[in-house]
């Protein structure tokens, strides 16, 4: 975004629409000085005041808290804006504070559904269930954005029944269902451990036509796995058309429970893309099942590869290297040449400018460099 910024400011003068785009996007990363920049320079063209580039404006300071900043845009406004009004409320539920939500919401002289799906929303987000729900039934555009909303945050706060029957009620009013929901109820029928329940689910999205969503597909491996069938989470997985992380990852985990690290590592091997997560995995497993030499190769290619070890994997290799520490005074009797890998950490360390205290493992000593002090407190 910073790239794209520096680079069309390198150009000849850009379109309205692409300074808007950039807006955008600064609004939604919350890219504060880049976007006062464009803030200043609508107030230099005479386009600050214009509502698309207002409500972009008024969406990125209340994002970052500024304030002052968000008041200034909301007087610009002639009178009442239901968009304006419709993002303060939705950042008062961000900001947890659903009393000045309500309050913003009450005060309204009109209404869209964004405006009653936002509020009912915000009360599940927060666990305040029958508060949602007053909304909810209340709501005069109902639709299927309003519907999901209810149907998911009912799955979040595990409420997993109610969910099941606002889905069927949602089906009784002839709305149809989205990805979102679908990936919603087979989530809870994963938690309610109903396999028939969810092969029905299944059947209705074929029924559809959304048995080629990536979500979908993602949300049904994980039912699959849940409820123990390895072969449907399977068959699945090789159906899809498209996968992404998740899918990989998902089936990575499955084989890793196993303990089948055979076909785990080469199911990571193929993954076109790899998160912290699969990575974590495969780590942990290799660890856990004694193959330590092989978990810390891997933690090095992964930090080589740009990623950043989370705390579980952190504690895998701790053990893992453990092991081999205590391995390593045998080996330096009896057998030095195996410890090669060693030598060669030692010459990443040097190529990446990695320095080892005295008296510290290579492992604490890059640890420490890499996490928070509150995270390396945590972990130790």
């Amino acid at each position: 975004m910073r790239d794209a910024l520096k680079s069309r400011s390198a150009v000849n003068p850009i379109t309205n629409l692409a300074r808007f785009s950039l807006l955008k996007e600064c609004a939604r990363q919350g890219l504060i000085t880049q976007g006062g920049v464009l803030h200043g320079h609508f107030i230099k063209v005479g386009t600050s005041s214009k509502a698309y580039n207002a409500i972009q404006l008024l969406i990125m300071y209340l994002k970052c808290q500024r304030s002052a900043d968000a008041d200034q845009i909301l007087k610009g406004f002639n009178g009442f804006n239901l968009v304006a009004h419709n993002c303060l409320i939705a950042a008062s539920v961000e900001r947890g504070n659903l009393d000045e939500a309500r309050r913003l919401f009450d005060e309204m002289p009109e209404r869209n559904e964004v405006s009653w799906t936002a509020l009912a929303s915000g009360f599940l987000k927060y666990g305040r269930v029958e508060e949602s729900m007053w909304y909810f039934e209340r709501n005069p555009f109902h639709n299927v954005v309003s519907w999901t909303a209810a149907v998911s945050g009912f799955v979040q706060n595990g409420l997993n029944y109610k969910a099941m029957k606002l889905f069927l009620d949602m089906f009784r009013c002839g709305v149809r269902p989205n990805d979102v929901t679908f990936t919603s109820v087979v989530r809870a029928c994963a938690e309610l451990g109903a396999f028939e329940l969810g092969m029905s689910v299944l059947s209705l999205i074929l029924k559809v036509g959304f048995e080629h969503n990536i979500s979908v597909s993602n949300s049904f491996i994980t039912f699959s796995l849940r409820l123990g069938k390895v072969d449907l989470a399977r068959r699945i997985f090789h159906r899809m058309e498209v996968r992404d992380v998740i899918s990989w990852t998902a089936i990575l985990d499955m084989y890793v429970e196993m303990g089948d690290l055979t076909e785990a590592r080469r199911v990571f091997d193929e993954m076109p893309t790899r998160n912290t997560v699969s990575w974590s995995a495969m780590i942990a497993r290799y660890s856990q099942s004694g193959y330590t030499e092989e978990a810390v190769k891997l933690f090095y290619r992964m930090i080589q590869d740009g990623f950043s070890p989370n705390t579980s994997c952190l504690a895998s290799v701790i053990s893992a290297m453990a092991c081999l520490e205590a391995l390593h005074a045998g080996m330096n009797i009896h057998a030095p040449g195996r410890w090669s890998d060693v030598m060669n950490t030692r010459k990443l360390m040097k190529e990446k400018g990695v320095k080892k205290s005295g008296g510290c493992s290579w492992v604490e000593s890059h640890l420490t460099q890499a996490l928070p002090k509150k995270q390396w407190k945590d972990l130790a």
